[in-house]
């Protein structure tokens, strides 16, 4: 699976729209569409996301 789809799924299993993403991360929500199509290099912001699963990004335990 690619670090894209990765996100994707991590973002929705986090109850997360791409704006909601993309609030989180102070981008646009076009650069989270861009990252979960691979168009586009991804923002450092999103790494405890991909590596720590939604619990952690989302504040929650």
């Amino acid at each position: 699976m690619k670090l894209g789809q990765n996100i994707a799924i991590y973002r929705k299993e986090a109850g997360l729209t791409q704006e909601q993403l993309a609030e989180k991360c102070e981008v646009s929500r076009q650069a989270v569409t861009k990252w979960e199509k691979r168009r586009s290099k991804i923002k450092s912001c999103i790494l405890p996301l991909y590596l720590y699963g939604n619990n952690d990004f989302m504040g929650r335990r």
